[in-house]
């Protein structure tokens, strides 16, 4: 599992033990972890490729969502209590209920994966809901003021804290921008950064 200590507020939450559901890869150090003595970190994923690029990230652990039951396996790695932060970031419902149900009792979900306009909120008993307690947060854009944020996030690179360049896979031309998409889409790449 990751842990989601906030760059800008340079905290971390509860026990460290936090899960992202999602196609990409969150970022963090394993240095930081283990000065931290935080839990194990990983992800639950379903590209074949992203495994990889998640430990290269950091993560101790990986949970293929196409060959096991996310929630349970997330339980497993968390002696039964699920996660203090689950990010979902692709964008579903399933996934939502997916992250609602692996997170711990009062833990977070944190959905940055951006819906289509006809997806409604995943269909979860209103008790469920009540008795895990916790809380579901939106974040659009990461929930990020570009001119305060980038700066630091600018520092933290500067500082071999943060490595940037590790998210881009490749450069590519504007002519490129589609089969970048498609590349992306396939899980072929983090992400695709157009020069001009």
């Amino acid at each position: 599992m990751w842990c989601d200590g906030g760059l800008r507020r340079g905290r971390t939450h509860g026990s460290g033990r936090s899960r992202r559901f999602d196609r990409g890869v969150r970022l963090r150090r394993r240095r930081e972890r283990r000065d931290r003595g935080r839990a194990a970190r990983g992800r639950a994923h379903d590209h074949r490729g992203r495994p990889r690029r998640a430990k290269e990230f950091g993560a101790t652990h990986t949970v293929d969502a196409s060959k096991a039951d996310a929630v349970e396996a997330i339980r497993a790695l968390t002696d039964g209590n699920g996660a203090d932060i689950c990010v979902e970031a692709v964008g579903r419902p399933e996934v939502l209920q997916q992250a609602f149900y692996a997170r711990d009792l009062a833990g977070t979900v944190v959905q940055v994966g951006v819906p289509t306009p006809d997806m409604a909120l995943p269909d979860i008993p209103m008790i469920d809901f009540f008795g895990r307690g916790g809380a579901l947060k939106p974040s659009w854009y990461g929930d990020c003021l570009p001119t305060r944020d980038f700066p630091t996030l600018v520092d933290l690179h500067l500082q071999g804290r943060f490595p940037l360049d590790k998210f881009v896979s490749e450069t590519i031309s504007l002519d490129d921008v589609e089969a970048a998409f498609h590349k992306m889409e396939r899980g072929e790449v983090l992400r695709s950064v157009v020069v001009l």
